[in-house]
């Protein structure tokens, strides 16, 4: 999607943001299903990762909205923005990957 989603309501930038992180998993599992990506997917990797990603994140945004340097709504929309990098940077990757400018996921 390519409209800018800060001029969009909450609810429709929650629901990308849902759209968009199904999709970045889609990417990831696909990478995780290599040949050379032993360990990749290791449950206790992938879960301290994820935990630690989720305290850092929650804790900066909790204090920055308290301060009042954005509200939720510009959180949302830049969350938003964020998935969509995120996922053309790994469908381009898986792209390569795979030989083929024909995968895409949505």
């Amino acid at each position: 999607m390519s409209e800018d989603p800060f001029k969009r309501s909450i609810e429709e930038n929650e629901a990308e943001y849902q759209t968009n992180m199904h999709a970045i998993q889609s990417c990831i599992a696909l990478g995780m299903n290599r040949p050379e990506a032993t360990g990749y997917g290791d449950p206790k990797h992938m879960q301290v990762g994820i935990v630690s990603s989720f305290v850092t994140h929650h804790a900066i945004a909790e204090i920055l909205i308290r301060k009042k340097l954005f509200d939720r709504e510009e959180y949302i929309a830049q969350m938003v923005l964020s998935t969509r990098q995120e996922l053309q940077r790994l469908t381009i990757e898986a792209q390569e990957r795979l030989g083929s400018s024909a995968i895409e996921f949505h």
